[in-house]
């Protein structure tokens, strides 16, 4: 027995002995360089691809089965470069595969070269053509579905030490878009690669722009998971910048994670940018930036997501934004459909939108803007002296449902406190409603947007106001420095167009408005009636020192809204010793008010001490006439001279009835004794 298994040993040691040797020799007595047509013919025919070997090809068989070949070339369709190698070495260690495993030692190419070609016609240098020659008959259609089902059932173990891939060149030219594109990689090297087992990747290189002109130095490294066979791929500890090729630039740096899987397709992960300065990147890309009010702003740009996505639709379960010193975060989910429904819900900080609205233009920039305004199409007409506000074309497909919550938001210099803010948009209509605290009182407003007419939107908007000082609100729109106190309001207004003079234009609706503790700062009231006395009595006043302001208690009225011009024939007020009551017209499209007041004395004391004024009871309850007109913000106020004339002529009456009176009761002293005695 023992002999027996000296025998088997000694069979089994000679035929290893002979592989040895073959796998020694053979490569001795075989050179692939024999078959260098062959091989040409036979890559030909699986793909189309003209490949020529230009260099030597050697070959090992054990205990590696290895390859090295040195500058190969590639052509395409019409004989078009595509490809060129210096160099190429691959091992496979060839008694692992009779186990269905790849050991693969490093693989190492040299000197890769691409050329890709997009044509015009949208066609590809690296697609080859159909044609008999190349294209698969029934038997091998059948061989292949055969063989994919072989495929199917085997379980092939990839392990490859590690691929290095030095001086990689890739050349796009994209006819289509008139640009070339150019990838210079000096280096990509992985660790070990293996089944679901991670493993390294680095790479350094040169992405170049020719058409933008634009050169970015890049580098990544991320530690990878594959597994082929499931189709599912991980990306983690994700480290990869970017950088335009200058002195002193601006580096993007994107950190995070991803996971993909093919079947069906899934992508999420976790991704995060570094804090950029968007002014100087988008000067150093060649691209100017947006010209906007506060030249402070847009300096620094951050955000960090965690998303998934189909490829057809996408979901930021997070979306954290960092813009300057505004911070929002929240989640965006943009659906699949043709109208890409988009829902949201943010919060955020202190946002102040006047900082990154556009800049006032120079003449110059003006008639640039209209010339290029010419053609866009569906543009709103304008004067080219205005920007417009509304950019419709952004909003008018828009479909969206979401909301923001803010500490605060800045608009057209007012501020709103802890606003909340629901925007829905469909079918070229947007809503926004707003719920704040405004001027330490609070505001709730509704406002709608259709833009179903091109170039001529329709806004309305609704509101309602409560306690809101106007002290404080006038240093955001000075034409409310004429007025003080806390008012409470409800507003109706609507208007069409893009520009703010064409706005203002169009605007019409309804305000009711009442105010608590005011004054009027740009008018004294009081001086103005003892004004209107003095000369009556023709008096000269003494006191040279007047306060500029009128107190009142109470004050209510209605303004009606006509194409720009608002209108008020209701207005009352009860004042410290006068009533007032008020009619007048504020011309919003030319900024300026012509507004009649009209005051009357209670009691029977004087507005003031001085004593051309004095006053008797004759002129109590008379209507003194007052005219406030000219631009807002630098009103002139005094007598009324029109009404002041209907005023004496009361006066007078009044006068004449006092002496008729007078003289009636003095002649009646007389008739008396005549009577007396004419009954005696």
């Amino acid at each position: 027995m023992s002999s027996i298994i000296k025998w088997i040993s000694m069979i089994v040691a000679g035929i290893v002995l002979l592989l040895v040797i073959a796998a020694i020799l053979l490569p001795k007595f075989i050179d692939p360089n024999h078959y260098r047509a062959e091989i040409s013919k036979l890559v030909y025919e699986k793909t189309g691809l003209t490949l020529k070997i230009n260099g030597s090809i050697s070959w090992s068989l054990f205990p590696w089965l290895g390859l090295a070949i040195e500058n190969l070339s590639i052509a395409g369709i019409q004989h078009s470069k595509l490809a060129e190698l210096d160099s190429a070495e691959v091992s496979v260690k060839l008694l692992p595969l009779l186990r269905k495993k790849v050991e693969i030692q490093t693989a190492r190419f040299t000197g890769l070269d691409l050329n890709l070609i997009r044509h015009k016609d949208g066609h590809g240098n690296w697609e080859v053509g159909s044609s008999k020659k190349h294209q698969p008959n029934k038997h091998s259609v059948a061989k292949d579905i055969s063989s994919n089902k072989t495929k199917k059932t085997l379980n092939l173990k990839l392990d490859i030490a590690n691929i290095e891939i030095s001086e990689l060149n890739i050349r796009y030219n994209d006819q289509q878009s008139e640009n070339l594109y150019l990838i210079n990689l000096t280096n990509l090297v992985t660790g070990a690669i293996a089944d679901q087992k991670p493993f390294d990747l680095n790479l350094n290189g040169l992405v170049s722009s020719k058409k933008q002109d634009l050169n970015f130095k890049v580098s990544m490294h991320a530690t990878l998971t594959i597994n082929p066979k499931d189709g599912i791929y991980s990306i983690d500890d994700l480290d990869f910048t970017a950088q335009p090729d200058l002195t002193d630039s601006e580096q993007i740096n994107l950190t995070g994670n991803l996971h993909i899987q093919q079947q069906p397709l899934l992508v999420k992960g976790q991704l995060s940018t570094s804090s950029i300065n968007p002014q100087n990147f988008l000067t150093q890309i060649h691209i100017k930036p947006p010209l906007i009010a506060n030249t402070t702003s847009f300096q620094r740009l951050a955000v960090e997501s965690n998303f998934e996505s189909d490829g057809k639709s996408i979901t930021f379960h997070t979306l954290n934004l960092a813009l300057d010193d505004f911070n929002i975060k929240g989640s965006l989910n943009i659906a699949n459909n043709k109208k890409k429904t988009t829902t949201f819900e943010f919060v955020g900080n202190d946002f102040n939108l006047d900082h990154y609205l556009p800049a006032a233009s120079t003449n110059t920039d003006q008639t640039q803007e209209v010339k290029s305004n010419k053609k866009r199409e569906q543009q709103p007409i304008t004067d080219g002296k205005e920007p417009p506000l509304i950019p419709e074309n952004l909003l008018k497909d828009l479909d969206i449902n979401g909301s923001v919550s803010l500490a605060s938001l800045t608009v057209q210099k007012m501020k709103f406190e802890r606003p909340s803010i629901t925007l829905t948009a469909a079918a070229g209509h947007s809503q926004i409603k707003l719920k704040s605290e405004f001027y330490q009182g609070s505001i709730n407003m509704d406002s709608q947007m259709d833009f179903n007419t091109p170039g001529t939107p329709k806004l309305s908007s609704a509101a309602t106001f409560k306690s809101i000082n106007l002290q404080a609100m006038a240093e955001s729109i000075p034409t409310l420095k004429i007025v003080q106190g806390a008012v409470n309001a409800d507003i109706k207004l609507n208007t069409q167009g893009q520009v703010q003079s064409i706005l203002t234009k169009n605007l019409n609706g309804t305000v009711r408005l009442s105010i608590d503790q005011g004054a009027f700062t740009e008018a004294n009231f009081d001086k103005i009636v003892c004004e209107s006395i003095a000369q009556i009595r023709k008096k000269t006043l003494q006191k040279k020192e007047w306060a500029k302001s009128t107190q009142f208690q109470d004050l209510r009225g209605s303004f009606i809204i006509q194409n720009g011009v608002a209108s008020n024939k209701d207005l009352t007020a009860t004042l410290s010793n006068l009533n007032l009551k008020g009619d007048g017209v504020i011309n919003l499209v030319e900024q300026t008010l012509d507004y009649h007041v009209g005051l009357n004395i209670r009691g029977d004391g004087a507005p003031d001490s001085d004593p051309a004024c004095q006053i008797n009871a004759d002129y109590i309850g008379v209507t003194w006439p007052i005219r406030c007109q000219g631009k807002i913000g630098a009103l002139t106020c005094g007598i009324d001279s029109d009404r002041l004339a209907n005023t004496i002529v009361d006066l007078a009456k009044k006068e004449a009835q006092k002496r008729l009176k007078e003289e009636i009761n003095k002649n009646a002293g007389s008739l008396k004794k005549i009577l007396k005695g004419f009954f005696n």
